[in-house]
């Protein structure tokens, strides 16, 4: 089971809670622009397995080829793909795709329901760790911290499925 979404890492230099000094206002530099490192994810909660590629648009032909790198991961496995709404995921260019591999189940959650998407989570720690209360003068910065987060990632797959999967009531992990 994986779950699927979109995300758009933007250089709007987001603020988040962070100490200063009684009085002040923490304050960003910020460059007027609105760069996007456009990121398609999926994450297996039960093994901590992340796939996350990055593409220049949010397309159904992207979302079909990120299917394929999926497809490449799992070749022999039953997939079972959990994601949201997008027009992109209910594209007609993905019918051939889906019926030459009837293993590839797409399964769609109600709409607006976000909480339900497990992939969401692991975007709010991308966020979290690598934009809030960060200035990236250009796109190319942006995709740097993007991409040192995603090979700390790589080292932290026994922490993700806790950090993903945290039940209402359970102390909070960072």
């Amino acid at each position: 089971m994986l779950f699927e979404d979109e995300a758009h890492i933007r250089d709007d230099q987001a603020m988040g809670a962070a100490w200063t000094l009684c009085g002040k206002q923490k304050k960003i530099k910020t460059t007027g622009r609105h760069a996007a490192a456009i990121l398609m994810g999926t994450v297996a909660p039960a093994t901590g397995d992340v796939i996350v590629k990055e593409y220049e648009e949010s397309t159904a032909n992207t979302f079909h080829q990120f299917l394929e790198v999926i497809l490449h991961r799992y070749p022999d496995k039953q997939i079972y793909l959990i994601l949201d709404n997008a027009k992109i995921h209910h594209a007609k260019v993905l019918a051939p795709f889906l019926a030459d591999h009837p293993a590839r189940h797409l399964l769609f959650l109600p709409p607006y329901s976000p909480n339900l998407n497990n992939v969401e989570r692991l975007w709010k720690w991308l966020r979290e760790k690598v934009i809030l209360n960060t200035y990236f003068p250009n796109l190319g910065a942006i995709k740097k911290a993007v991409g040192h987060f995603l090979r700390f990632l790589e080292g932290a797959k026994t922490e993700i499925p806790s950090r993903l999967c945290r039940l209402p009531g359970d102390p909070k992990k960072t």
